[in-house]
Formats: C-alpha cells, structure tokens, sequence
C-alpha cells in the first residue's frame, strides 16, 4: 500500500511538471454524486413492470439489496438464481451503500470479456452519466480522434481514478499480485471502494488463498466493502487460509421466492463419443423448436456445426474468441430467430417534431433530437395495426446526420384569428427500426386470432406497400414513408461514435 501510494505521488507529480497533465479531481464527500446517480437509477427501475410473478421476485431482490446497503463496510455474497437481476441489484446496493457510507469509488469485474460486454452496457444505462465510468479491458477502443479524451482516459486508467470503474477479473487480481509498477500504482484506489466480484467462482483454485488474503486485508485494513456475486458460490471458508469470517447473504434464501426462477429440468442423457451427438440433437430438435448445446473445446463445436450443415434449421455459433462486433452482431441474429415476429423497416421524411406538453410553452414547439419510444410505436402501428397484438420497438439506428430547422408558424387561435409561433423541426429525416409484437393480454377475449405467422407476415407486406394509414413523423404535418430495409446495412451517421446523452438543456 505504501509503494502504491508512493509511485502515484512520483508519477502525478512527474506528469502535471514535465507534460502539464491535469489528472481529474473530485471532491472528497462523493455522497452528492452517488445521490444523484441513486436517484436516476431509481426512477429508471420505476418502470419496470411488476405484474408477472418473476418481476415481482426481482423487485424483491433489488429493494433487500437497498435495506442490506446500511449495513457497514466488509465482505458478503450475493447468491441468487440465474435471472434474478443479479448486475442491477448489485448496482442498486454499490450506489445506496457508497451513499449512505461516503465510498470513494465502486469497481465492477467480470471474468469474461462477453459477460463484461453486456455488463457494461447494462451498467452505463442505469448510472445515467458516462463522465464517471471508466472501461478497463482490452475490447476497448480508444477515441483516437479526441486528443484530449484519449490523454485523459490514460491517466484514469493508470490510476482507475474514476467514480466507477468496470474491468476485468484478471486486471482486478493484477492490482492485487503482480510486481509491475502500473499496478502497484492502481492498489491505493481499492481503498475505501466497493469491489463487486461477479462470477466469483471463476477465481483459480490455485489463486483461493492468495485472493482470500487480499479480501481479508482490503476489507479489515483499507476500508473496502467486497460483494461476492455467483449463482454457485465457491467455498472460500475451507481454503487454507479462509475468509476472516462468513459472508453473510445479502439476499437470505426463500424457497417461495426462488421457485419462480425455477426454469430448467437436468435428464441424465447418459454417456455419448463425439460422432454420435450430431444424431442425438437431431433426435431432440425433432420435439422441440430450439436447443442450446455446450462444447468444451472450440473444434469440437465446429465438428457438429459442420455435421449439422444440411439440416434444415437455423444455426449460430457463439465464442469467446470471437471479436465483440461479431459476438453482438450473432446474438442479434440468435434473437430475431428466436423471436420470430420481428419486422425491420427505414422510416425517412423531410421534417419530423417530437415533443411533448412541456416542450410547447408558450405555444412554441422543439423537437426532441432523436424519436420518442412511443414515436416509433405509433409508426409501426399506422403500419399494422390490431387489438389483439401490442407493438414493441428493438433498436432504432440514426441514419443521417441529426439537422434542426426553425419555422415561423402561424397557428390558429382558440378565441379565432392567428398567432404567430417558432417550431423547431428536425429535418432530413432517416430511421432504421426494428420491432416486434407481443400479444394484449388485456384483450382475453381475441384469443382466437392470436396467430403469430398470420399477423407477421400482415405486418411485412404492410410494409411493402407503404403501411395501411398515413405515416407521421411527430405531427401531422411532418409526412412520413416506410419502406423495408435491413437493419444495420449501410452506414449510420453516429456508428463510430460512443453512446450520447442527449438533453434539450
């Protein structure tokens, strides 16, 4: 600890004299900041639904988090079952505890770049405010474009000097154990932190002693708080050198909330050589719609890819050692085979105004920069429409170049006569969307035509010709026209960009 601080003070010091660098600073009581962030992410979980026996489980999940967050700093395992809302919960207790206890900084690892992936993601949308996060791991690319930026995002990352950080396992257990001086450096930054360790069974067995050392003195000695999150929980109490003592369980076991995450039957399926699995899975697809197969090793996945070429039925193939463009790309494409009433189509148009009541004081009118959910939802639904189905909007991708235009307006009076107004239009309009639908369950009575192949394939040819009402863009005067497209061809005008907040302040 003490070299660590030491090589920091030699290295900032070095780099503000002889580079001018200025490392960001924030302020001792980050309680204001992680209020702010609470709050968002609050409200943000406010919409999540609560109606099915599986949401309310994981509402319960989350809010025993929050309560267990007032407990002080020191060790304790999150264990609940696979699709539980483990990552949000664990976010939700880091904000309310760092909150409640003034923690300098709360630090996410994952053990694979995949789960990091979606993590991350995950993570971003509900903190609300990139200006805190840093990404440590090698999927990361860089914004060599931005000076400035990049020079930054090196400091923080020789320092992990930022509010949240989200890395990998291995750069965790680096900080911890190697000898190089880059992360002796970062060391001094788990103090007074909250480690949230998801995957934590993934921790060699080799490394158990050493990793329950490290958990003893960050915890009792630096002040940090660890959260030890796995649907399979390692025993760490039975190491040779264990825990200083038994994590208590954030989320106590309740047999009447975990039945509800009860989804999977294990069948001994006996003992089979690799040659005889291509007929095994042809056997069970012959009674069921999909199945997911597990391989050890990477060729013996590309053996049954190609034994299984000329079957007909859908195949993907998803791997660690693919790059992270790939991966997504075949996870979308897994996804809209297994929800197959996905419809995809380009909306373009002159001019569009997405707004809302507050947005038109004064009578003025100002255009969101982007379409609203319930935009897009009442385009798609001018294109097909019934009470038996409820649209749900996927993705939607900005195609060109985000332009606004002001109009001099003269709307009409209530009293009668004119008025004149400033509306501010986007302009040069193009969307790529993508949707599908789900069934009203409001509407028990039209259970009868709930038939997915026939409302689908309505949808698609609805699509080719235009839709079946007018399409608008926001308004009534902003004509809109729908065509079909695939999504994610051509060039979007913000792909290379990482994400954006846009705000109208």
């Amino acid at each position: 600890m003490l070299l660590s601080a030491v090589i920091e003070g030699d290295r900032r010091d070095t780099a503000e004299f002889m580079n001018g660098d200025r490392f960001p600073k924030w302020p001792e009581d980050m309680r204001g900041i992680w209020s702010g962030r609470l709050a968002f992410m609050e409200q943000e979980l406010g919409t999540f639904p609560r109606k099915k026996p599986i949401d309310q489980a994981r509402h319960t999940i989350s809010d025993t988090c929050a309560a267990f967050a007032r407990q002080p700093g020191g060790v304790y395992r999150l264990n609940v079952p696979t699709g539980g809302g483990k990552t949000l919960s664990a976010l939700r207790f880091a904000l309310t505890h760092a909150k409640e206890w003034n923690k300098s900084r709360i630090i996410f690892t994952s053990p694979l770049l995949s789960i990091l992936d979606q993590n991350a993601e995950i993570l971003r949308r509900f903190i609300g405010d990139d200006s805190l996060i840093l990404e440590h791991h090698s999927n990361l690319v860089e914004p060599v474009n931005d000076t400035e930026r990049l020079r930054e995002l090196e400091l923080l990352t020789d320092t992990w000097g930022s509010p949240v950080v989200i890395t990998t396992l291995t750069q965790l257990l680096n900080t911890c154990f190697s000898g190089n001086t880059s992360a002796i450096r970062r060391f001094h930054s788990l103090c007074n932190s909250i480690i949230v360790i998801d995957e934590v069974q993934t921790v060699p067995n080799k490394m158990l002693t050493l990793f329950n050392l490290v958990v003893n003195f960050l915890s009792e000695i630096c002040g940090t708080t660890i959260v030890l999150c796995s649907a399979t929980q390692p025993s760490l109490e039975v190491v040779q050198h264990p825990l200083g003592c038994l994590p208590p369980e954030m989320v106590p076991w309740q047999e009447a909330l975990w039945s509800v995450f009860k989804r999977t039957e294990l069948q001994n399926a006996g003992q089979y050589r690799l040659e005889e699995i291509p007929q095994l899975i042809k056997q069970v697809l012959s009674d069921c719609n999909s199945l997911l197969v597990v391989c050890n090793r990477k060729d013996e996945a590309a053996y049954l890819l190609k034994e299984l070429r000329n079957e007909p039925c859908l195949r993907f193939h998803l791997s660690a050692a693919m790059c992270q463009e790939h991966r997504r790309n075949t996870l979308r494409d897994l996804q809209a085979a297994l929800d197959p009433n996905i419809v995809e189509f380009q909306v373009t148009g002159d001019y569009a105004l997405f707004s809302d009541p507050i947005m038109r004081l004064g009578g003025e009118k100002c255009s969101y920069q982007i379409p609203t959910y319930e935009a897009l939802k009442g385009i798609v639904s001018s294109v097909y429409w019934k009470p038996t189905l409820i649209w749900r909007i996927l993705d939607v991708r900005v195609m060109n170049p985000i332009q606004t235009e002001v109009k001099g307006i003269r709307p009409i009076k209530y009293g009668g006569g004119n008025d004149l107004a400033f509306y501010t239009y986007l302009k040069n309009c193009r969307y790529q969307v993508r949707a599908c639908f789900d069934w009203n369950g409001n509407r028990p009575e039209l259970a009868q035509d709930r038939n997915e192949n026939k409302h689908h394939q309505i949808a698609l040819r609805m699509i080719e010709k235009g839709g079946r009402r007018d399409i608008f863009l926001g308004t009534r005067e902003c004509q809109g026209y729908v065509e079909p497209c695939a999504f994610g061809s051509g060039k979007g005008a913000y792909d290379d960009l990482p994400e954006l907040i846009l705000t109208l302040e």
